[in-house]
């Protein structure tokens, strides 16, 4: 009944193994750096863990503000927007310059 419903919206309903090594370690590698750095910035700033999703944003933010290797060491927002900017930080109050 659910395949018939998500067929006739034009939905592919695709099903992944859990515990096969090809479709599960490359997003578990990618989203364990990101748990690290909240849990981090938690602790360092002593926050308690209902701020846990305004330190989500920051450390995507972070991440999102250093190169990377696959990208040839540019900043993934230069290859998205084709901008460059620059930080400016002050404690966690972020101004974003684009030139």
């Amino acid at each position: 009944m659910f395949k018939n419903y998500l067929e006739s919206h034009g939905i592919h309903h695709r099903f992944t193994c859990s515990h096969i090594h090809q479709q599960n370690e490359s997003s578990e590698r990618k989203h364990r750096p990101g748990v690290c750095m909240r849990l981090t910035i938690l602790s360092i700033a002593f926050l308690p863990f209902k701020y846990q999703g305004e330190t989500f944003l920051i450390a995507t933010f972070i991440t999102n503000s250093l190169p990377t290797f696959v990208l040839g060491n540019i900043i993934p927002y230069e290859k998205l927007f084709l901008r460059h900017f620059i930080i400016i930080s002050h404690s966690f109050e972020f101004l974003v310059i684009h030139f």
